[in-house]
Order: C-alpha cells, then sequence, then structure tokens
C-alpha cells in the first residue's frame, strides 16, 4: 500500500528547523509489524512496560481470540513477569488508593494500584519514597476528595472467565521449592465489573488456595458441560458450499476451498486458521473456540 508523507512535515522546511523535522518524519515512516512473520496488519500490542511487540492474532501459538478483557502481555512479556514478577511488566503507578500513618514513626504509607494489574497486586510505599518518584501524583491526591474509597472485596476471586497455556514453560526456583507455571487464568473480581478482570499466573498464591482450585474445578465443569451440550446437539451432516453467496474476480476455488474448511472446522467445534498469501486474497481468518 502506497503512503503519502504528510505535507505539513515539507511545508516550511529550513536549517533551524531540519533536525526535529527528520525526526517526526522518521517517527511516520516506522510502521508496526508483526514480530513473528514481520508484516504488517491488523495487529495485537503487547502492553508490557517498554515492549514494542505486535503480533497477528493468527500468528500466535495457541491463535488468541481477540475481544477478551484484560491486558495481554506477550509472551516475552509473560517470561519477565514469572522471572521478575507481575510489577516488572506495569507501565506504573496508576492511580493511590489510601494514605495512612505508620503508628510511632510519624511517616505516611501510600497503596499504590499499578497499571494492568489487579487490586490484588496492590502495595504500599512510604510516602518519602514516591514523593521522589511522581510528586505530582501525591500532591494531586491529596488535593482531590476521593468518592471511592478502595475496598477489600476487590481482591477476592469471583469467577474464572478464561484459560490460557503459556508456550515456554520457565521453572520457579525458591529457596524450598522448584515450581512450573503452565497457563494464565482469566480472574473476575469480586466487586468489579468484567472490564476489570485480569490474566492472572496459575502459580499465584491466591489461585493456589481453597477457593482458587475450586474456581478451577467449577470452570473446568462448565467447559466439558458446553463442549457435551455441543457434541450431543442434533446437528445433521455437514455440506459443502457449492458456490459462494458474493461474486467478483477476486473469488475463485481456492477461497471456496478455504471457506469451506473453515466451515467444516466451526460445525466440529475446532479450532482453526487459514493464512493465504496468494495476491487476490485480501485478509486472513481465524476461528477459536473456547
Amino acid at each position: 500500500m502506497e503512503q503519502r508523507l504528510p505535507q505539513n512535515l515539507l511545508k516550511g522546511l529550513t536549517a533551524d528547523t531540519y533536525w526535529w523535522r527528520s525526526v517526526e518524519i522518521l517517527k511516520w515512516m516506522v510502521v508496526e509489524m508483526c514480530a513473528l512473520c514481520n508484516k504488517d496488519g491488523e495487529l495485537l500490542c503487547c502492553e508490557g512496560k517498554g515492549c514494542k511487540r505486535c503480533y497477528h492474532l493468527f500468528c500466535l501459538e495457541p491463535p488468541f481470540a481477540d475481544g477478551l478483557p484484560g491486558v495481554w502481555h506477550c509472551p516475552q512479556c509473560v517470561k519477565k513477569k514469572l522471572l521478575f514478577g507481575v510489577h516488572s511488566v506495569s507501565d506504573g503507578v496508576e492511580s493511590i488508593w489510601d494514605v495512612r500513618e505508620v503508628e510511632g514513626c510519624g511517616r505516611d504509607n501510600i497503596l499504590l494500584k499499578y497499571h494492568g494489574l489487579a487490586h490484588i497486586h496492590i502495595i504500599r510505599v512510604p510516602e518519602k519514597q514516591l514523593l521522589l518518584e511522581n510528586p505530582c501524583l501525591v500532591s494531586s491526591f491529596r488535593e482531590t476528595d476521593q468518592i471511592v474509597r478502595w475496598r477489600a472485596e476487590w481482591t477476592v476471586l469471583d469467577r474464572l472467565l478464561g484459560k490460557r497455556p503459556i508456550k515456554d514453560k520457565v521453572y520457579i526456583a525458591s529457596s524450598a521449592v522448584i515450581s512450573v507455571c503452565n497457563f494464565e487464568w482469566l480472574v473476575k473480581w469480586h466487586g468489579l465489573s468484567y472490564d476489570h478482570a485480569t490474566w492472572e499466573l496459575d502459580n499465584a498464591s491466591f489461585l493456589s488456595s481453597s477457593l482458587g482450585q475450586n474456581l478451577m474445578k467449577n470452570y473446568e465443569i462448565r467447559r466439558r458441560k458446553a463442549m457435551q451440550q455441543v457434541n450431543q446437539g442434533d446437528k445433521g451432516s455437514f455440506s459443502k458450499l457449492s458456490e459462494l453467496p458474493v461474486s467478483g474476480s477476486h473469488v475463485n476455488d481456492n477461497v471456496l476451498k478455504n471457506v469451506n474448511k473453515l466451515r467444516e472446522c466451526l460445525f466440529k467445534c475446532q479450532n482453526a486458521v487459514v493464512f493465504d498469501d496468494q495476491p487476490y486474497t485480501i485478509e486472513s481468518v481465524l476461528l477459536h473456540h473456547y
């Protein structure tokens, strides 16, 4: 696809404006590419701290279903999260929720919520420390009457909405045991809407608790029941399309074959991806059951 340089970057170009205009032009010329296939298109961008990786949904293994709530991290950032903790992939402090005086010390501790992390990962730090890192956030909090108060129920598991495997196994060693994390779980939290759901590592202590284990069992039971209902339904037999309901120069036998293959996978409740690099193919199609 041909792209034209915006004219406002070329108008009035002088020796004094050459440097910063050059920087702006370079920024404009940077096109995001998939980290796996090195092609552009509709990409899912990692939200990890300092990470610029982007991916096609169909390039990810296993394929990822777009539209799910929760901040998404690429496999490299998931590994970073496993090795260095969840705060290592956050872009920093999102908000202050409480200031509490420490008895006998005359100092205040501040309750901090981090970008992209659930309230269960909220931490308290001395006010002096945050004043050095982000003084504007502290002054803004003290000047504003906060109507919504932080609630402990936001750290309580409510329901598990999804499950996805971690591609590369990472072994975490402590002084007593070596554990491995195999999955991430999409967690809905008590008192918060589905928009606040977060992806959590299955070796987290709150998922290893009795409540977490019960929710995992309930999720697997719901999933099995849903699959049984689909499999037991009277679906008849699959029949291929002899022609597509649309016409045009870009429609040919290969397109019809791909559409029929996707329809068959949908009929069988199977995951499928079709990627065709022929010049007449406009886009790729991903079909994902979960």
